[in-house]
Parts: C-alpha cells; structure tokens; sequence
C-alpha cells in the first residue's frame, strides 16, 4: 500500500531510526532510545540484552548500509495511548471496532453530513474511517494515532562476539526487519469533553489531510521482528 506523496521523507526517517536502533545495539545499551521506543518494548530488549551480557555475549556494529525500506500495513486508531501501560482493560471500553462497522458508535450519517459541510472528499475519509480502529471510553484521551509497519532490508549490521572474538561467519548476509511505527497526530482532551464540544470533527480532518501530520509529529517504535506480537494497545 502507498501510503502517501510524502513517502520518500518518511522512508528517509525510518531509516534513520533504524540505524540508530543499530547504533544503540551495538552498543549494547538501548537506553539512549528511552524516548522513542514504547516502555514494554524498551524493557524487553533490556532484559534481553542483560541476558546475552551476562552471558558474555555483545553486539558489535559493522560497516552500516542504508537499508531498502517498504512501507505497509497503515492504520488510524482512535482512543488510546501509546505508552500501553496507561490503557484500560478491554472490559472498560464502551466499544472496540472498526469506525465503520455496525455496532459502531458512530453515527455515520450525521458524520457523513459533517464531513460534506467540511468540503473533504467523500471518496477520502471513507478510505480513511475504514482503516480506523475505534476505543471508545469517556475517561480515554479523544485523540488519533497513526501506526505503519517498515519492512527494512540490508546487509546484516551487527555481529555476535563472545570476549570481544566474533562467534558468527564474517561473510555478509541480507537481513530483513520488520519495524512498527506509530505517532499521535491529534490530541485534545478526554473523549467526554471533545465530543461534547465538536472536536470529533477536527479529528475526522486530519485524518483526511494526513500527509502533513506525517512529517510534523514524532515517530515512535511500538515493535520490533514481532517481539511483542504486534504490541495491542488493550490487554483482556
């Protein structure tokens, strides 16, 4: 799936973390990334590095290659945090669906007359409320985050070496990863308040005009190779 005109900066970004993550394994330490790894991801990968340290086992960084990076697999989630810790249990949301399905609590005609009012493309936000993921509790920030996995590919960056002696074959190989990034581009208050005083509109919005959220907010890694098996925002 192409995701947007803005592709190529987006591809470029990705790369960058990626090569950063590399970086920080290399170093053995992936605190540096605190700030852009999700909390549960960031404590597994401590954990294992700790194990493999202990052990008497370190990555060491090779000569990097920028990687080929493909994008795919985007979503929008309404609702929910990206620190996962601060979500609630799947029983206390009114509802967990698709925007578009039956049991929505979305009033899809008045949205539709909205969205008319607004000018957007009917043919757009239909796309995009298709692909949305909804979390609905009054008490859950009324807010949009975007996720999209990155499939990386080059030559192996790292290399595993026990007392400073690399234990693997030296030739080259391609590797392939798969990183999962996401970054809120909507936040206003909770769900409560926001659809009390009409920000459900602005959502809608920017959902249609993502391009420019893509490139003004943070991105964040939510997963790494499936680790946390797809890291869901709610837990039963």
């Amino acid at each position: 799936m192409s995701l947007l005109k803005s592709e190529s900066i987006i591809k470029t970004t990705f790369s960058q973390y990626f090569k950063d993550l590399c970086q920080a394994y290399g170093n053995n330490k992936i605190y540096p990334l605190r700030d852009m790894i999700e909390p549960g991801l960031k404590e597994k990968i401590e954990l294992g590095l700790l194990e493999l340290n202990n052990s008497g086992f370190f990555f060491k960084m090779l000569d990097y290659q920028e990687p080929k990076v493909e994008l795919y697999d985007f979503k929008l989630h309404f609702g929910v945090e990206f620190e996962r810790k601060k979500n609630f249990k799947k029983k206390n949301y009114m509802f967990i669906g698709k925007a578009s399905s039956d049991e929505s609590l979305i009033n899809m005609e008045k949205l539709k007359e909205k969205i008319e009012e607004s000018g957007i493309d009917e043919d757009e936000w239909r796309k995009e409320i298709e692909l949305m993921d909804l979390y609905v509790n009054g008490n859950a920030p009324l807010n949009l985050m975007m996720s999209v996995i990155a499939k990386l590919e080059s030559l192996n960056p790292l290399i595993l070496t026990q007392n400073n002696k690399e234990i693997q074959n030296e030739d080259r190989y391609q590797e392939t990863h798969l990183i999962q990034f996401e970054a809120e581009i909507f936040r206003t208050t909770t769900q409560f308040e926001g659809i009390l005083r009409g920000d459900l509109e602005s959502i809608m919005k920017i959902a249609t005009e993502k391009e420019d959220a893509f490139l003004e907010k943070q991105w964040m890694i939510s997963d790494i190779d499936n680790i946390m098996n797809g890291n869901p925002y709610v837990l039963d």
